[in-house]
């Protein structure tokens, strides 16, 4: 008789709600840089996980976790060549029941949320 053991978790969700400025510095006719600075929020939806296994299960439930956000990027463009890369970083927190073998205890959980995005495009 084998041991088995499931487990579901549903996506890990983030929206990032930016404004900000940027600049824009031409080196020549064919070659710029520029700069990206953004803030905002972000909303952060962390998945409801369950597991079981031969006679335990538990979950974890968890509300939406809201923060402050920023970005940072910059970039080069050449001959409408275009790369950049951007840093964006929040902090929410999240209200969490941990269920294990009956017994539920509600936490508090700061989970960081950082992204460094690379892109390299054309500029039509």
């Amino acid at each position: 008789m084998g041991f088995q053991s499931n487990v579901y978790a549903q996506k890990y969700v983030t929206k990032w709600i930016m404004t900000g400025f940027g600049f824009e510095l031409p080196l020549s006719h064919s070659v710029k840089i520029y700069s990206v600075e953004q803030i905002g929020l972000l909303i952060s939806i962390f998945p409801y996980i369950s597991y079981s296994n031969y006679n335990n299960s538990g979950s974890v439930t968890s509300s939406t976790g809201i923060a402050f956000a920023s970005e940072l990027g910059a970039g080069v463009c050449v001959n409408n060549i275009n790369l950049t890369i951007r840093y964006y970083t929040g902090e929410p927190y999240y209200n969490q029941a941990v269920t294990f073998l009956g017994s539920t205890d509600n936490v508090r959980k700061d989970l960081p949320v950082t992204l460094l995005q690379i892109m390299l495009g054309y500029n039509f």
